[in-house]
């Protein structure tokens, strides 16, 4: 398993302190007053949650064994936001009063005393105490955000407590990949709610996905494409970006239309990817793996501060893999290098630049295979799980992808901050294959062939460009947020095709004389999309409320040199949400929103030579959430209802030509909760109850639910891991995945069976070391991921076994 040495500390004070609550104050009564001051000095590790002020002076106190003293009615009815990262007992303290009005003073029978602050926020005397802490201010903030597993960063683009977000939103930190050993951002998303990943089931070279019912295969696929905050932007066929997971600190979740903030999204949601970044005290770490499929890689991530101040630090993070996979003539192999700097000239300011480069010679196997043989009876036999429907010695697939870009932040004062991300990035594919296309008669015997060949092109640039509001009208507290995003892709693609020899499933013969495929389009593509959005997080004492709305301009031109023809298409949407949430004392928090998204449909015109509109979201969804007071413990469960309209479907007078008379609707429910039930034990459940049909349509797919979509899905994950004894740093992971029945073809015509899985993590740290054994499909269950169609269906992932080493230091 990959596990990043920093958050282990974190994580067992943050479980000492949810979980021993009502001894550590007793200790720290006990502690004698000589060993306050080096308790005051000494830099440990917090992980304080965002909640009432009492609750994280209590947790702050049972961290550190600092005395307190203050007055109840001091504490009355105030929030704090918490803390998380490394500082002595001062700099803690004084994140956690932040923004409640008081501060701490050096007491004598006391640690500290909390006392009324006499100076106004943003005065000189403020802005000298918050510099007196060198690279504490800043450092504070982010690397809390990358370490809170209660705190959104992306859902509305600010540090946001769950208990504060009236949206369904779900958080992967690190440590949950690393204990289950996840080898790509899919695999990451298999324990939560609302999604359905690994639908192409062993062709794992794309992080597609379902989302509340909305997905797809082929050019309806939705993948994931989000990294730090930017949109990756995507070729014309397969020059799409895939984010290597050991790169990644957190992986965000908003399930719902997300528009308003990321402008063209799938109506499902998106999945916000944030990289891993410098840290002052940071834990380096070299892997080493091996397992199935003779598979072999080293990883390395290495970091810390240059100066003593702890004003420039630098990561760097790196990854070499090698191996098969289950079908027969396929490998995967990937290199990886993410160097990152971070400037902190001042308590105010910090730039942080990212880069990074991926090379993957070889990415596995893509193709699929029909539905006799996989998913129902073939009188010629089963196809296997390894069947290779390609050609071993003429098939590839490779990837150069490349960027560089930058996270600047700069606070004026206690009113006004602005940001500013941007990201350049380059990537270039070279895909040839041989696939199927269904079976030559119907002996089901002969595999009909076809051949495809793409290179492309894509370069990206993304920007979003922020300035923060924050005041107070009245008892309303205001954070406003007013953003400038423009996205730019241009991409060229050469695809050829043709025709290959036939193959015999039951005795395949490879190597066979092959007709190069000949050169069917040539486009060249560019696509501009502007963004105007304004948000508004206003508080009234424990309401919360959300109100945005964002206008967008897009704009796609496009020449093919085969066909010679040329096409342009401007579409300009206004998206808005809205949202609001009561947050109780006892941790309850209901909520409700509003929210709409667009999508532009770039493929096909109306028989008029019309360019067709975008296509439009709308979801309303309820929910409540509930977090127990003094913990990172968490549970949401929402119910939603969400629709796409004008989807674009065959005109029914003229099939060459569209029109937009489609509409898909979803309605479900979805329960997800993560706990920390002892020290020792934590638990991840999900289950999601998912009902969508075509609503409107031209073809066959009307009153159907789409293909790859399951009404039931759950899973559950427990970790045991023993934090003191004999068998102190041994532990054991162990999760259930459940996938409910789906339909193979859009008509419905036939169902494809519903599969559980089983996986296992064993792991022992010692001193500076950590040995694992992850097993993934532990009891090696045959089955078939979905299908996208009769011909078209996809084996999933059989057993695998990785075992790890890594050193810490």
């Amino acid at each position: 398993m990959f596990t990043q040495a920093s958050l282990r500390p974190l994580a067992i004070s943050a479980a000492a302190a949810a979980l021993f609550g009502a001894s550590l104050p007793a200790l720290a009564q006990q502690t004698a007053q000589a060993t306050q001051s080096t308790q005051r000095d000494a830099r440990i590790d917090y992980r304080i949650a965002p909640s009432d002020l009492n609750t994280a002076l209590n947790r702050f106190a049972e961290a550190s064994g600092v005395q307190l003293a203050y007055a109840s009615s001091l504490v009355a009815g105030k929030q704090s936001p918490g803390f998380t990262g490394r500082a002595d007992a001062a700099g803690a303290l004084t994140q956690v009063l932040r923004g409640t009005g008081l501060r701490a003073v050096r007491g004598q029978n006391a640690a500290f005393v909390l006392e009324v602050d006499p100076e106004p926020p943003g005065t000189d005397a403020n802005v000298a105490a918050e510099t007196s802490l060198p690279a504490m201010t800043i450092r504070a903030q982010s690397e809390a955000d990358a370490h809170d597993p209660t705190v959104a960063g992306a859902a509305l683009k600010s540090s946001t407590p769950l208990t504060r977000t009236p949206q369904s939103v779900s958080i992967i930190e690190r440590k949950q990949m690393d204990e289950q050993n996840v080898q790509s951002v899919a695999q990451a998303l298999r324990y939560s709610a609302g999604i359905v990943p690994e639908t192409r089931g062993i062709g794992d070279r794309y992080d597609s996905l379902q989302m509340r019912g909305f997905g797809g295969f082929g050019g309806n696929a939705v993948y994931v494409n989000f990294l730090d905050g930017l949109n990756l932007g995507r070729g014309l066929s397969y020059a799409v970006p895939q984010i290597e997971q050991y790169g990644l600190q957190r992986i965000e979740v908003l399930r719902g239309p997300s528009s308003i903030l990321y402008g063209q999204a799938n109506p499902g949601g998106v999945v916000v990817l944030e990289s891993k970044r410098p840290e002052a005290d940071h834990v380096n770490e070299v892997m080493l793996g091996a397992g199935t499929h003779n598979r072999w890689e080293g990883a390395f991530d290495l970091g810390g501060a240059v100066d003593a101040d702890k004003r420039v630090l630098y990561r760097f993070v790196g990854l070499a893999r090698d191996a098969d996979t289950q079908v027969s003539g396929t490998k995967e192999q990937r290199i990886y290098v993410a160097p990152s700097l971070t400037l902190r000239p001042d308590a105010n300011t910090e730039f942080t630049l990212l880069a990074s480069y991926q090379y993957d010679p070889n990415n596995g196997y893509y193709g699929f295979l029909p539905r006799y043989g996989t998913v129902s009876y073939n009188p010629n036999g089963q196809i296997g799980t390894g069947f290779n429907d390609g050609e071993p010695d003429y098939d590839h697939f490779r990837r150069e992808q490349a960027s560089i870009g930058y996270a600047f932040t700069h606070r004026f004062n206690d009113v006004f901050t602005v940001r500013q991300n941007a990201r350049y990035t380059h990537m270039w594919s070279d895909y040839q294959t041989v696939y199927s296309s269904g079976y030559t008669n119907s002996s089901n015997r002969y595999l009909n062939r076809l051949t495809t060949a793409s290179l492309e092109h894509l370069d990206a640039l993304s920007t979003d460009t922020q300035l923060e509001a924050d005041f107070n009208t009245g008892p309303v507290r205001h954070a406003v947020l007013m953003g400038l995003d423009y996205q730019m892709t241009m991409s060229d693609r050469r695809l050829s095709s043709g025709k290959a020899p036939s193959l015999d499933i039951t005795d395949p013969i490879y190597g066979q004389s092959l007709t190069a495929p000949k050169l069917a389009s040539y486009t060249r593509q560019r696509t501009d999309d502007l963004g105007l959005y304004v948000q508004d997080q206003m508080t009234i004492g424990k309401w919360s409320f959300v109100l945005g709305a964002r206008e967008d301009y897009a704009s796609t031109s496009a020449n093919e040199y085969v066909k010679h023809t040329s096409s342009y298409q401007f579409d300009r949407a206004f998206t808005w949400r809205a949202g609001v949430l009561y947050a109780f004392d006892n941790g309850i928090s209901p909520f409700a929103s509003f929210s709409r998204s667009f999508q532009p449909v770039t493929s096909g015109t109306t028989a008029d030579g019309s360019s067709l509109k975008p296509s439009t979201g709308r979801q309303f969804e309820v929910g409540v959430k509930y977090q127990i007071p003094g913990t990172t413990s968490f549970t949401t469960l929402s119910l939603y209802d969400l629709q796409q309209t004008n989807v674009s479907t065959p005109d029914p007078n003229n099939a060459n030509y569209r029109v937009q008379t489609g509409a898909v609707k979803s309605r479900g429910v979805e329960l997800e909760t993560h706990l920390n039930i002892t020290r020792d034990l934590s638990l991840i459940a999900a289950y999601s109850y998912t009902s969508a049909y075509v609503a409107s349509a031209n073809d066959s797919s009307l009153g159907h639910t789409p293909a790859a979509v399951p009404k039931n899905t759950a899973s559950l994950w427990a970790d045991y891991t023993l934090h003191r004894g004999t068998f102190k740093g041994l532990g054991m992971g162990a999760g259930v995945r459940y996938i409910g029945s789906t339909y193979g073809a859009a008509d419905d015509s036939f169902k494809v069976g519903s599969f559980t899985l089983v996986d296992l993590a064993l792991h022992y740290e010692m001193r500076n070391w950590r040995f694992a054994l992850n097993a993934s499909n532990l009891f090696d269950r045959q089955y078939v991921a979905a299908c996208a169609s009769a011909t078209q269906c996809f084996w999933g992932v059989r057993r695998e076994v990785i075992g790890t080493a890594r050193y810490q230091w």
